[in-house]
């Protein structure tokens, strides 16, 4: 009898102790490091026999990686001859909800970088908004994203790599995260916007990436442009690239030819080509205080914008691509004559310029797109097509080898219409042939388009569903994954996309790796539970809080 009373108090006494213990547990879960008291668990077999076995709660040590992802380490706890097993799993502070297991097994160590990215088709069936493309790569936004593919021994593709792709390859996140709106393709390096401000990747000789490094190292992922004002209009060209913020027309990258429109022109005392590597505002000149940009583009040696509807021309004008006769180049915008009506796009190539204006397009400079003789003067281009107006203008350039004449596409009469240089067939007519001034569409249904861009090499049309290109297929330029030329339009390869989950980044590509790992962002607040089964027994839940911190 006394025995059984002895045991009942054992009970009660047992049972007062897991409540304490219930409450020290939440406590821990509350501070989100727990300290890790002994306890004693009790257990009946299938043969009424007694086990104890005394666990403790297993707590991970953490540090984090330079690529962000976090490591953890925990002692195994006493065993009794038996193999532990650990259940680990993570959620975000304060959103519980965000539990998720990252491991179950017998190790003692684990990396937890969110988790392997989900490979998604996200371009296929639209969602495209914009194309770009340059001498010997393109790229395309689709769902808010930025996709490239052809050469990228600069990184210009932006996937992390030096690694040419003929299909499109997602451009890395870890910068650029927000919602991409512009994009645009230079010679060896790539712009854009996103979320209202600028970035760019590839090459950076002459500042052209405008993130202040002086010392001309490409970025093979973006880097963020520190530019003042929301960002709403970007343009790469050969050795510079411009932006509009607010207004106002900003340039950097090389300045020999004066294309900054900032001042700047020649070489220094010293010797060195005048450049800048942070964005610098286009003014002086004769653009009248207080206009507005609205349109703005880069070409191989000069720039042009469009502010209060009239053009401005800067940079050099060897070749009357400035529009202004007499002048052969200009550190500053100048006055381009001769446009009738108010202008609302603008493009440059490597020798020509063109604009859209309410009651025609106009064209000047040397070869390509200039009807007639080449001429520093606005020449109308004359077509029936063009009777309803035109929009999406951009112009072609090669701008290495030989010198080459320009081409000019347009969407218009609901076709992209095209005229110029027919160097590799960019002007879609199915096969290759001589420059032509006469502006015709594109030997191709390609339904309605929404725009088109047009590089050195090939031309690319958009509409929602799709990106169709054609022209050289030199390193992949046509992205459609087959490497063949073609005079008339093909369709990019369908965009595969990697995503992480919910307080997690996409990291690059590194070799020989084939796919992108994820990581979690800077300043992220994790929780980590780690539980530990030994044989019947189970350990009170370890908990550790860790805070993602960038290494400097």
């Amino acid at each position: 009898m006394v025995s059984r009373m002895n045991e009942s108090r054992a009970l009660r006494a047992g049972a007062r102790a897991g409540v304490v213990l219930v409450a020290l547990l939440c406590a821990l879960a509350g501070a989100m490091t727990s300290t890790g008291a002994w306890f004693t668990a009790r257990a009946v077999d299938s043969g009424h026999r007694v086990g104890t076995a005394v666990l403790q709660p297993v707590l991970a040590q953490t540090s984090v990686g330079a690529d962000l992802g976090v490591t953890l380490n925990w002692p195994a706890g006493p065993t009794a001859g038996e193999t532990p097993r650990f259940l680990v799993s993570r959620e975000i502070e304060g959103e519980p909800w965000t539990r998720v297991p990252i491991y179950h097994g017998t190790g003692t160590t684990v990396t937890d970088r969110g988790s392997d990215p989900a490979d998604l088709a996200d371009g296929e069936g639209g969602g495209f908004s914009k194309v770009a493309a340059g001498n010997n790569h393109s790229c395309a936004i689709a769902h808010d994203k930025a996709y490239c593919w052809g050469r990228n021994e600069s990184g210009q593709l932006g996937d992390g790599t030096t690694t040419g792709s003929q299909r499109p390859v997602p451009v890395v996140r870890t910068v650029m995260f927000g919602r991409v709106t512009d994009i645009s393709v230079g010679f060896a390096h790539t712009c854009a916007i996103a979320d209202g401000a600028a970035y760019c990747w590839g090459n950076n000789n002459d500042g052209r990436l405008g993130n202040g490094s002086w010392n001309w190292v490409p970025s093979q992922v973006p880097v963020r442009v520190e530019i003042p004002g929301e960002v709403t209009e970007i343009s790469a060209g050969y050795r510079a690239t411009c932006a509009i913020a607010d207004g106002e027309g900003y340039c950097w990258g090389s300045a020999v030819s004066g294309q900054l429109g900032n001042g700047q022109i020649g070489k220094d005392p010293w010797g060195s080509e005048q450049h800048s590597t942070t964005p610098q505002r286009v003014k002086g000149g004769l653009v009248p205080a207080g206009a507005r940009f609205t349109s703005i583009s880069t070409g191989t040696a000069h720039s042009c914008g469009v502010a209060d509807f009239r053009v401005y021309c800067w940079g050099s004008g060897v070749d009357g691509q400035l529009g202004a006769p007499g002048v052969s180049g200009s550190a500053v915008p100048v006055t381009v004559f001769s446009l009738l009506g108010p202008v609302t796009e603008i493009a440059t190539g490597r020798r020509s310029t063109c604009a859209i204006s309410t009651l025609s397009i106009y064209c000047w400079g040397t070869g390509g797109p200039v009807p007639g003789t080449a001429s520093s003067w606005p020449t109308s281009v004359s077509s029936t097509l063009f009777q309803r107006g035109a929009s999406s203008l951009e112009m072609g350039r090669v701008d290495e080898g030989p010198v080459s004449n320009d081409h000019a596409c347009v969407i218009a009469s609901r076709s992209v219409v095209c005229w110029g240089d027919n160097v590799n067939g960019v002007l879609g007519r199915g096969t290759p042939g001589r420059r032509s001034t006469t502006p015709e569409p594109v030997d191709a249904e390609l339904g309605i388009p929404w725009s088109v861009a047009t590089g050195g090499k090939h031309t690319c049309v958009m509409k929602e569903s799709e990106v169709r290109c054609w022209g050289s297929a030199d390193c992949g330029g046509l992205g459609d994954g087959t490497g063949q030329s073609s005079s008339t339009p093909v369709s990019i390869a369908p965009i595969r996309d990697w995503t992480c989950p919910s307080g997690a980044l996409l990291q690059a590509v590194v070799a020989p790796a084939t796919q992108p790992t994820c990581s979690f962002a800077p300043d992220t607040r994790l929780v980590y539970r780690v539980d530990q089964t030994v044989g019947r027994w189970t350990a009170p839940t370890g908990i550790t809080g860790v805070k993602v911190v960038a290494p400097s």
